[in-house]
């Protein structure tokens, strides 16, 4: 995994295509209409299968290494680093919900256990990248009584799990 790091990966998908190439939102349509569609370059699609197929997750959760997986998967998070292009950031992001959830045994939910399965995947087509949303107008650590973002159920979909969130961010990351 380390010569496919240091050598293959950083010519075709490496930080110089990702920072030469940052995401775009395009936020309204030629008509005015909202449609926040966001862009990414097609090495951030790459990326993201690397990180699935090479396990940069699931090998924590895995097991197969006993107590030793977790050293395993931070020995090529360490190793995928340099040449990810910053796709580290989302991957911490994701561990953390995984270890959350396995943590709290919130993956045994029969609502969240979907959710568990595609933050461990190794297929990248079922692998999803857990973001972050933060840093409002007001700041702080007071997330109770600080924060301005809500969350609304979004009547539209035909899930009645689904909501959208309505609030001022002044950062985000992987969105995608």
């Amino acid at each position: 995994f380390g010569p496919t790091c240091r050598l293959r990966r950083r010519r075709e998908i490496g930080p110089k295509t990702s920072k030469n190439n940052p995401p775009t939102l395009r936020t309204f349509d030629v008509w005015g209409d909202r449609i926040d569609e966001l862009k990414t370059h097609p090495s951030w699609s790459q990326l993201h299968a690397v990180a699935a197929e090479e396990g940069l997750i699931a090998i924590g959760y895995e097991r197969k290494h006993a107590e030793f997986s977790r050293l395993h998967q931070f020995a090529k998070l360490y190793l995928f680093g340099p040449s990810s292009g910053l796709y580290n950031c989302p991957l911490a992001m994701t561990d953390g919900a995984a270890k959350l959830l396995e943590t709290l045994k919130l993956q045994q939910d029969a609502r969240l256990h979907g959710a568990f399965e595609h933050l461990t995947s190794r297929d990248p087509k079922h692998f999803w990248t857990s973001g972050q949303w933060m840093t409002e107008r007001r700041g702080g650590s007071d997330v109770a009584n600080g924060t301005e973002t809500v969350a609304v159920r979004d009547s539209s979909s035909p899930n009645p799990d689904a909501y959208k969130l309505y609030g001022l961010k002044w950062f985000t990351s992987a969105t995608d």
